[in-house]
């Protein structure tokens, strides 16, 4: 299958498989990178092309300039999934990048006509839900990654042993933290297409009964389950082993439902 140059831009692939017939796209947490998804693709089937979501200014492509409007973004990631081969799609998000697939499966559905197989988000409370989260992108660099940390952990510390890479770090982080804070959630329709919403025991910006509200922004199935571990339970542990075999759960069910 030949590759739209737009969607091979915002969306890189985890491990190129040529004969796939299904689509996950990454959308990840502020700050994430392929570092933390490149093994996924090791859970599923080889019929899945796994993709992440890759910002400007990030790995590939830290040429270009932050993007921090949470519209425009969207609007591109949209419009890079509808020029590619329409093959069934399931859109995850964790964090940051819960919003992210959220938006980019409404933008895909009301301007595309694109119905998702399914949009499974992690770790962030439902979009209308006020943010619990402090204000944080204003604050200087060393400020801004102890902040971080604090809040949500998940860096290093060795990063703070390091001026030169805390400043690369904090420059993209502050990029994602201004989109992060930029959003508002408009009320419209909601989606038409599987919605699964997990989290972590222990994380602190995100509880069980806000998970739940998730099911409102779908009129099809819903599912919410919380996992062992923080805000990053899915990166080890039993909270890891878990999370992936309910995503695959999740996923398969939702394929045979939109084949």
């Amino acid at each position: 299958m030949i590759e739209a140059k737009e969607f091979a831009k915002w969306f890189r692939p985890l491990r190129p498989r040529p004969e796939y017939r299904h689509r996950l796209i990454i959308f990840p947490h502020a700050g994430g990178s392929t570092a933390t998804f490149r093994e996924w693709p090791t859970s599923l089937p080889e019929t899945f092309d796994v993709r992440l979501l890759q910002l400007p200014g990030r790995e590939n492509r830290y040429r270009e300039g932050y993007i921090t409007n949470w519209c425009e973004i969207v609007d591109k990631a949209a419009s890079a999934i509808a020029a590619a081969d329409l093959v069934p799609l399931v859109l995850f998000g964790h964090s940051m990048g819960s919003c992210l697939a959220f938006e980019t499966a409404r933008q895909l559905t009301r301007v595309h006509g694109i119905r998702p197989a399914a949009v499974i988000v992690s770790g962030r409370a439902a979009p209308q839900e006020p943010v619990r989260a402090p204000l944080i992108s204003h604050l200087d660099d060393w400020d801004l990654m102890v902040r971080l940390s604090e809040l949500y952990g998940g860096i290093p510390a060795e990063v703070f042993e390091n001026r030169e890479l805390l400043a690369i770090m904090a420059r993209t982080l502050r990029a994602d933290m201004t989109l992060v804070e930029g959003y508002t959630f408009v009320e419209e329709s909601p989606l038409t297409c599987p919605l699964g919403a997990f989290g972590g025991t222990e994380d602190a910006w995100v509880n069980r009964d806000e998970l739940l509200l998730w099911r409102e922004q779908t009129s099809s199935d819903f599912i919410s389950e919380q996992f062992e571990g923080d805000h990053f339970y899915f990166r080890s542990g039993s909270g890891q082993v878990r999370f992936m075999s309910q995503l695959i759960r999740l996923i398969q069910h939702s394929l045979r439902g939109a084949g």
